[in-house]
């Protein structure tokens, strides 16, 4: 299980489809929310607390990006 997604995640700049889903994250790293090209990000049965799912769908909101959380 990931726990911690490393910065360098930025240089997945192609990506569409990211699914992070089952692993033990707990925070995202700023630099995910760079990726323009996603349009599916999947994250649930994670560590998130409901400040953070909150925070995430509120950096995503006006992109055309679906969020599971």
């Amino acid at each position: 299980q990931i726990a911690l997604l490393p910065p360098t995640i930025r240089l997945a700049s192609e990506v569409k489809i990211l699914d992070l889903s089952n692993n033990a994250l707990t925070e995202l790293p700023e630099q995910i929310y760079g990726i323009r090209s996603l349009t599916s990000l999947r994250l649930r049965n994670n560590q998130f607390d409901a400040i953070e799912k909150r925070w995430i769908q509120g950096r995503f909101a006006g992109r055309t990006i679906s969020v599971d959380i």
